[in-house]
C-alpha cells in the first residue's frame, strides 16, 4: 500500500461524530427535550488534528477534472473523502464566487424542521471558505414534492429530494424501491438505519435506476432516503381487521393500495395537502402515511389513533437526494465538495427524523387525545400476504431472476451490520419518548462511512 492509500485509510476511519447544533425551537416541549446543549454538526466525515495531509493524493476523487471545466491545479484536482474543511476551503480558493439554492418545507429557518437543511448550508459554505454560498427557500416556496425533479432540472434549484412514488411512469425502478421497503425489520429506530441501508444498496444494483436520474442530467447523491415507519393514522381507534372493513383509507401509492384492499377498505387516492380535510370532514376514515409526513401536514389533529403493524411492514416512499446542473459544472474539488455535503444530507435527516421530528410527533398525537397502538395478528397476517403479492412481481420488474432473494439477503446483511455498528432500540415505538436518541447525542458517523464504503462510493465524482 502506498502513502497516500495509507493516509486515505487513516482518514476515513478517524472521521468525527455526526451529531446536532443547537438551534431555535418550534415549541416549548422540544426546547425541555433538547436542553441546552452546545453541539455542534461535523457533517461530513473531517480529518482531525495530526493527520496527513492528503491535498495531493487523488484518492476517490482521481486526479483531473471530469465533469466540470477543464484545469489544473488544486481546485481540478480533486481531493479524497473525508478530507477536512481547511483542506477544501484551500483547494477553492481562486475559485470564483457560486451561489446555490435549495429549499425547505419548514416554514422558517426557526422551525425544528428547518436543521437538516441549514445543516447542509453550514456545510457547504464552511468547506468552501464562503467561496459557495447556499440560499435556502422556506416552505417549499419553489416547487412541491412532485415537481421538485423540474426544478432541479430547470435550475430553480440546486440540490432537492425526489420522490419517485409520485411519478411512477417517469421512475419505474425506483418506484419499485417503495415496494421494496416492506423489507423493513423490527424496531423502529435500528431499522430505519437498515431499511435505509437496503434500499440504497438495491438502488445501485436495480438495472436503471440510477440512470433514471442522470439521463436527466442529475447527479445522485443518496439514491434512497426513507424517513420514518409507515403507518395508519386514524379518526377512530382502528386496530383489528373488522374494524379496518369498509373503512375509506387514503393511500400514497399502489403498493398501499394492495393492503387496504386485503383489509376489506376503499382506498382513496388524495395528495397530502388534501388529506388533513378530508380527514376532518369525515371523507376518509383513515390515511396511510409515515408519522413524520402526518405530522407536517397536521394530519395527527384529526387522525391522533396510531396503528402500527409489527410482523411486518407497510411500503414507504423514498426520496433520491440530486444536485443540479449547476453543481455539476462546478470543477472537480467544489463537486466533491456539494456532492459530500449532499451525501450527508441522508444520515442527517434520519439524525431529525429520529431525534427532532418522530419525537415532536408523538407528543402531538397524545396531546390530540390519540394512542400508538399496535394492529392486531390477524392484521399483520393480511398485509403479509398482501406484501408477498407485490414481492411475487418483483424478479419480472427488475428484469433479474433471483433478485428478490437478493433483496432479502441485504436485510439480512444489514440488519447484522447494523447492530455490529452499535445502533440498537431500548424499547418500541409506544414508549419512544423514554428511550428514544436524544438530540446532540445520536452519531451516525460509522453508519455514513460504511454507507460510503460499502455502497455509494461510486457516485462519488471522479476524474
Amino acid at each position: 500500500m502506498d502513502a497516500c492509500s495509507e493516509a486515505l485509510e487513516r482518514l476515513q476511519t478517524m472521521a468525527p461524530p455526526l451529531k446536532a447544533q443547537p438551534m431555535t425551537r418550534e415549541s416549548e416541549s422540544m426546547k425541555k427535550r433538547f436542553g441546552q446543549r452546545s453541539m455542534r454538526l461535523s457533517a461530513v466525515a473531517v480529518a482531525t488534528a495530526g493527520l496527513v495531509v492528503l491535498a495531493g493524493c487523488s484518492g476517490s476523487g482521481g486526479d483531473g477534472d471530469a465533469g466540470g471545466s477543464a484545469g489544473e491545479g488544486p481546485l481540478h484536482a480533486g481531493l479524497p473523502w473525508g478530507s477536512s474543511a481547511e483542506e477544501f476551503a484551500a483547494a477553492v480558493a481562486d475559485m470564483e464566487p457560486v451561489h446555490l439554492t435549495v429549499q425547505s418545507s419548514a416554514p422558517s429557518e426557526a422551525s425544528a424542521r428547518a436543521w437538516s437543511t441549514i445543516q447542509f448550508k453550514d456545510q457547504v459554505e464552511e468547506y468552501s471558505g464562503g467561496k459557495i454560498t447556499v440560499e435556502i427557500v422556506y416552505a417549499s416556496a419553489i416547487s412541491t414534492l412532485i415537481d421538485n425533479d423540474d426544478a432541479v432540472v430547470d435550475g430553480r434549484l440546486d440540490m432537492t429530494s425526489i420522490v419517485p412514488l409520485y411519478e411512477p411512469s417517469k421512475y419505474p425502478m425506483n418506484a419499485l424501491l417503495s415496494e421494496m421497503s416492506l423489507v423493513r425489520g423490527p424496531g423502529p429506530f435500528s431499522a430505519e438505519l437498515q431499511l435505509n441501508s437496503t434500499l440504497n444498496e438495491v438502488a445501485m444494483e436495480l438495472p436503471g435506476a440510477i440512470e433514471e436520474y442522470t439521463d436527466q442530467g442529475l447527479m445522485v447523491a443518496f439514491p434512497a432516503v426513507s424517513q420514518g415507519e409507515t403507518v395508519f393514522l386514524c379518526s377512530e381507534p382502528t386496530t383489528t381487521a373488522a374494524e379496518f372493513k369498509g373503512l375509506q383509507l387514503r393511500v400514497p401509492g399502489i403498493a398501499h393500495s394492495n393492503a387496504a384492499v386485503a383489509l376489506g377498505a376503499t382506498p382513496v387516492s388524495l395528495t397530502q395537502a388534501e388529506s388533513y380535510e378530508a380527514l376532518q370532514r369525515g371523507v376518509i376514515d383513515c390515511t396511510i402515511a409515515s408519522l413524520s409526513v402526518a405530522y407536517v401536514y397536521n394530519q395527527v389533529e384529526v387522525a391522533p389513533y396510531v396503528t402500527h403493524a409489527t410482523t411486518v411492514a407497510l411500503p414507504t416512499s423514498p426520496a433520491a437526494v440530486v444536485l443540479g446542473q449547476k453543481v455539476i459544472d462546478l470543477p472537480l474539488t467544489a463537486r466533491q465538495l456539494v456532492w459530500d455535503a449532499a451525501f450527508w444530507a441522508g444520515p442527517t435527516a434520519i439524525v431529525q427524523e429520529s431525534t427532532i421530528t418522530l419525537p415532536e410527533t408523538l407528543e402531538a398525537v397524545f396531546a390530540a387525545g390519540g394512542a400508538i397502538t399496535e394492529a392486531d395478528a390477524d392484521v399483520n397476517k393480511t398485509i403479509e400476504a398482501a406484501n408477498k403479492q407485490l414481492e411475487a412481481k418483483w424478479d419480472a420488474a427488475a428484469g433479474v431472476p433471483g433478485f428478490t432473494d437478493r433483496v432479502w439477503a441485504m436485510q439480512d446483511k444489514w440488519l447484522k451490520k447494523v447492530k455490529d455498528l452499535g445502533y440498537t432500540d431500548g424499547g418500541t415505538l409506544e414508549n419512544y419518548l423514554e428511550w428514544g436518541p436524544e438530540f446532540g447525542e445520536l452519531d451516525l458517523t460509522a453508519w455514513g462511512n460504511a454507507m460510503y464504503d460499502e455502497v455509494l462510493s461510486s457516485l462519488r465524482p471522479r476524474a
